[in-house]
């Protein structure tokens, strides 16, 4: 009886397991618009390095809240949580790690980043 519990309960684990890790990786790759919050007090300038358009770059005023939506030749810029921005000189990151992915929209607050940054350096 006991071996048949544990057989059950190890299908069951065997079940959940791929599940929970195609749902991990869903939310990382969800493609959207990214929208930065330049909340500091500092211009920041950043690169957004994708797959499709390469390294862009780009320049943001103290208060300034917008959308990077253009890429090369005016396209809309679609970013994934797994592709890599570096700001200032804070260093490389993913986009899912210094960003919230919300109401369909990658959300970017500078000030959060750097303490993302800071947190990083100080290990």
């Amino acid at each position: 009886m006991k071996q048949i519990r544990l057989l059950a309960i190890l299908a069951i684990l065997c079940m959940i397991l791929p599940l929970a890790s195609y749902a991990q990786h869903q939310r990382h790759s969800k493609r959207a618009e990214i929208i930065v919050n330049n909340d500091t007090s500092a211009q920041i300038t950043f690169f957004i390095t994708t797959e499709r358009y390469g390294r862009l770059e780009w320049t943001y005023a103290p208060g300034n809240d917008s959308y990077t939506s253009h890429g090369p030749n005016g396209i809309r810029l679609m970013v994934r949580g797994n592709d890599v921005i570096e700001i200032a000189d804070w260093g490389r990151f993913y986009i899912q790690d210094v960003s919230e992915f919300r109401d369909g929209v990658w959300k970017l607050s500078l000030r959060h980043a750097r303490r993302v940054a800071r947190q990083r350096s100080s290990r």
